[in-house]
């Protein structure tokens, strides 16, 4: 069987696609996570996503395509994780305690590793049903999509997603990391101070707004410079560089030029 959009294909295989995204919008259904507060599977998600960043960066830097990639997915995933656990989760409790342990980190890891092969599908189908994908039906359970497109869009989309070539002219180069200004430092080093120690592997502070304001540029300008697409194309009611600011948080107030 050859790929087919949406719209060329026969029922049997628009049928088969369908069983196929049923199920996989029910994958969620058998987390631990799930028998798990949801205000607590929430900073436990977060807690889980630091955890991976982190893990990257001891492994290759933190200065790499790998963990641009890192980022790009865990921001993916991480919020599917965070919707199953407030949809379909337990309600939230007062009485319920923030505590890393071994339990919360195993079912932490498989809402993860689900919700990390998931987002693909969030992808996949949607562009489907808009015919911008072909189907091609491997097994009754096992569907495979391909972008549509000659071998010029593929090149297209491969810059875009930050591909480049190792050697040769159009050698991707990757710009040295900034040294953090005297000031973040200063900061830095003034909240290490003022960490308190509450437990085994917990502790607290104060207020980190100082430091936060301090670090915006540089996480606006990181945030950008992941970007994949023109920063004035229009989201509908919004633009782009609108819902990037969003998500950096960043009010008007506090806009970065």
């Amino acid at each position: 069987m050859t790929a087919t959009i949406k719209k060329d294909a026969a029922p049997d295989l628009i049928e088969s696609v369908r069983q196929i995204e049923e199920r996989s919008d029910d994958c969620f259904r058998t987390l631990r996570l799930l028998k798990i507060p949801a205000n607590v599977a929430i900073w436990s998600l977060l807690v889980g996503g630091v955890k991976l960043i982190e893990n990257e960066i001891m492994a290759r830097g933190d200065n790499t395509p790998h963990l641009d990639a890192a980022l790009l997915n865990v921001s993916r995933f991480v919020p599917v994780a965070t919707k199953w656990a407030v949809e379909h989760g337990r309600p939230a409790s007062r009485l319920a305690t923030e505590r890393w342990t071994a339990p919360v980190a195993a079912a932490v890891d498989e809402a993860l590793v689900m919700a990390h092969h998931y987002s693909s599908f969030l992808t996949c189908f949607p562009m489907w049903h808009k015919v911008r994908y072909a189907a091609e039906l491997l097994s009754p359970t096992v569907v495979r999509f391909t972008a549509l497109g000659s071998g010029r869009h593929r090149q297209v989309s491969a810059y875009q997603k930050g591909f480049r070539p190792t050697a040769g002219v159009w050698k991707g180069q990757r710009a040295a990391k900034l040294e953090q200004a005297p000031k973040v430092q200063e900061l830095f080093s003034r909240v290490f101070q003022d960490c308190r120690k509450t437990g085994l592997l917990r502790f607290e502070c104060d207020d980190l707004w100082e430091l936060w304001r301090a670090l915006l540029p540089e996480y606006w300008a990181r945030v950008t410079g992941i970007t994949r697409r023109a920063a004035a194309i229009s989201l509908g009611q919004y633009t782009l560089e609108e819902f990037t600011q969003f998500l950096c948080g960043i009010s008007r107030g506090l806009r970065c030029a």
